[in-house]
């Protein structure tokens, strides 16, 4: 741990084996803990098992795990960041019900993790192979309807790409990582 007193707050950072830095905050003798996934109205709690690393970003890691006989993402937050991106997004979920549009099933018990329906694909792998023009026309009619509703509840997802437009076990596209996406209304964390 190192410590710092900034004015009338006291911060102090705790250094992980791995070299990273996470802030721990103060305010006077209050401890202010980060925001997490518990907050978020409508989230209930998940138990997951056999999880696996799938993916890893500078904010957060996916995994791969079961709840019951349901294949399920995980999305962990990595860092104080990662996490407000996730209670955001959760956030930004809860607002979006589409047919094309990922939906949160919960949260992990410890609120740093958000579940979600796992995909078979991306669309990134789906292009890795040939696709006739009619199922091209198909997947690109979903995702344009999603991206319509998107724009209709005001928001913006500024991260659309092949990774982050997913395919589920129906062949249907689901759009997803609402992290760092706006809304007229807030503005979004990690800009």
């Amino acid at each position: 741990f190192t410590a710092e007193k900034p004015g009338d707050k006291f911060a102090m950072t705790l250094t992980t084996p791995d070299g990273k830095t996470q802030p721990f905050n103060f305010d006077g003798d209050k401890f202010v803990p980060p925001s997490d996934l518990s907050s978020v109205a409508g989230l209930d709690i998940f138990e997951t098992t056999s999880e696996t690393v799938h993916k890893e970003t500078i904010f957060s890691r996916i995994m791969f795990g079961m709840r019951g006989d349901q294949d399920v993402a995980i999305k962990r937050a990595l860092s104080p960041d990662g996490l407000k991106q996730l209670v955001w997004e959760a956030k930004v979920l809860s607002q979006l019900e589409h047919d094309h549009i990922i939906n949160a099933l919960g949260r992990t018990n410890c609120g740093e993790g958000l579940v979600l329906p796992r995909a078979t694909a991306t669309l990134a792998d789906k292009i890795e192979n040939v696709v006739d023009e009619d199922e091209a026309k198909r997947l690109l009619k979903q995702l344009a309807l999603a991206l319509s509703h998107v724009h209709e509840q005001e928001f913006a997802h500024r991260d659309i790409k092949p990774d982050n437009i997913l395919i589920n076990g129906s062949g249907n596209v689901l759009l997803a990582d609402f992290g760092i996406c706006l809304a007229d209304s807030e503005a979004c964390p990690n800009r």
